[in-house]
């Protein structure tokens, strides 16, 4: 939040932003500071992170840099806890730190705090037994041992020197905290179905727990740049009205600011791009510049740009990338959403939806349907309600797939939950939805098809798919499939719903798996 200066007066994190911004101004909020905080913003702005650990790393990184008026807290220099590996002994032991300076280790992390950072410890000890204790241990002469090899959580290095067995755990430990977990999860879920065959189950439920853990891991994941080097990292995006640009500056691992530029009359793409950086940049930047492929095919024949220009491909580097192209996507939305706003109420772009799509109703009520399942197990279904372009919750519902457990038949799923969904509604005399919105294309618009034709219900029920790779609408007056414009207000509803329904049911989903792996 800025004030008429410009000068950033106060930073938070938010899952829900609208809600939290919201709080900020209700009447019913009366404590002192924020009376006099809302009298004081005169703008609001956002980065998006991938993760809610990145939100808090984030959030403490730009505080201790800005130092904004209203921050309370957090205002102290202390840095976020890391895990580092030495890269110059003969057995490197795994320690937490606070600091990166030394070029001597590999640094991982940061993670949120040292709660966060212990149990992961307990995790990395249980997969990976590496050292972390604070002997000198040389390739040669024996050390007193601990208990630890006696619990089996240390390969013993102060005992046994086989330096070629525990620089592989140390390179398969590098590979595991740099979030390439799939040989791990692969081998653990062997072993898992090895011991359950065995009938050991204590053992399987012990994996489990760890898998479970890992899984947990890849949600609250952070990425992190661990050299000293300037980075500029560049994310572009463009819609029919609108082309963003965000360039996120970030100093020894840490983003410390975030700016957007932006075109309402668009140019052609490689002009706008070229445009943007020659606009920034009157002379050859000194910082390195992180880009897409895209933008680095456009950015090469400019001698300008030529020896600080990097495209990564993979590793944390790419995923920054990848999250400023995401925050550019976010901003031209809200930009987009603004104009929608001032231009259209929700019942304008329902009845725009009902004309462009050739629908029998206008679609006040609409049911989005999908489905989800882990490798044809945990097979589920959602759906969810929208009331007047907004979600109405107490109407959605969840189901377990009866019909196509074992392997996968997205179109029969499909049918079964069309088909349950509008029976309730009969047998509760509920309102039928005026138009039953697929997540999918051709084949699993004919499954609802057949579902409302087996319900009685083709002649009242409008019925409409909408493929995620294309966002091609495929609908009974259109069966070859349309495209609604990229900053059309319909089709921003129609995608809401669409990945409302989508979240919903992965959301059972994974609820589902957890509660069945080792039942069976």
């Amino acid at each position: 939040m800025s004030d008429s200066s410009e000068n950033i007066i106060y930073i938070g994190k938010a899952k829900r932003l609208r809600q939290r911004i919201r709080h900020y101004f209700l009447p019913s909020v009366k404590d002192p500071k924020t009376r006099l905080l809302r009298t004081r913003i005169a703008a609001i702005n956002f980065i998006a992170t991938a993760t809610e650990a990145d939100a808090l790393v984030l959030e403490r990184q730009l505080i201790q840099k800005h130092q904004p008026e209203f921050n309370i807290i957090l205002k102290d220099d202390k840095s976020f806890p890391v895990l580092r590996i030495s890269k110059r002994e003969p057995f490197p032991k795994l320690e937490v730190v606070r600091s990166m300076g030394d070029r001597g280790y590999a640094y991982f992390g940061p993670f949120p705090s040292m709660g966060s950072i212990r149990q992961f410890m307990k995790l990395i000890h249980a997969l990976f037994p590496v050292r972390d204790c604070h002997q000198r241990i040389d390739a040669v002469s024996k050390q007193p041992k601990c208990i630890k090899l006696d619990m089996g959580t240390c390969l013993g290095p102060c005992i046994y020197k086989d330096t070629h067995a525990y620089t592989q755990m140390i390179q398969a430990l590098s590979t595991f905290l740099n979030g390439n977990r799939a040989p791990i999860v692969a081998k653990l879920t062997n072993s898992m179905q090895t011991v359950a065959n065995a009938q050991h189950y204590e053992k399987a439920a012990l994996i489990r727990d760890q898998l479970r853990q890992l899984e947990h891991l890849d949600a609250s994941n952070t990425v992190h740049i661990t050299d000293k080097k300037a980075y500029h990292v560049w994310g572009f995006s463009e819609s029919d009205s609108l082309q963003y640009a965000i360039v996120q500056h970030i100093i020894d691992g840490k983003l410390i600011a975030q700016k957007g530029f932006y075109k309402s009359t668009p140019l052609p793409w490689n002009h706008f791009v070229q445009h943007t950086l020659l606009h920034y940049y009157s002379e050859s930047p000194s910082e390195t510049l992180l880009v897409s492929e895209p933008v680095h095919q456009l950015l090469k024949p400019m001698t300008l740009f030529n020896r600080q220009l990097v495209c990564p491909k993979r590793g944390p580097k790419k995923t920054i990338v990848d999250t400023a192209n995401r925050n550019a996507y976010l901003s031209m939305l809200a930009l987009d959403f603004k104009s929608i706003k001032r231009d259209n109420d929700s019942q304008v772009i329902l009845n725009t939806l009902h004309n462009r799509l050739s629908l029998m109703h206008v679609p006040n009520l609409i049911f989005g349907f999908d489905s989800s399942h882990f490798q044809g197990t945990a097979y589920v279904g959602s759906a969810v309600c929208f009331w007047h372009a907004q979600p109405d919750k107490s109407r959605y519902r969840r189901f377990q797939i009866k019909t196509t457990q074992g392997h996968s038949n997205d179109p029969q799923s499909i049918y079964e939950l069309v088909t349950r969904r509008l029976q309730l509604c009969l047998n509760n005399h509920e309102t039928l939805p005026d138009l039953c919105l697929i997540d999918g294309g051709k084949g699993q618009l004919s499954a609802a098809k057949l579902a409302l034709y087996d319900s009685g219900l083709h002649h009242r029920i409008d019925l409409v798919a909408l493929a995620k790779r294309e966002e091609m609408l495929y609908s009974e007056h259109h069966p070859n499939g349309i495209q609604l414009g990229s900053n059309d207000s319909g089709r921003y509803l129609l995608q809401y719903v669409r990945d409302e329904s989508h979240r919903f049911a992965r959301a059972y989903q994974r609820l589902k798996r957890k509660d069945t792996w080792f039942n069976d």
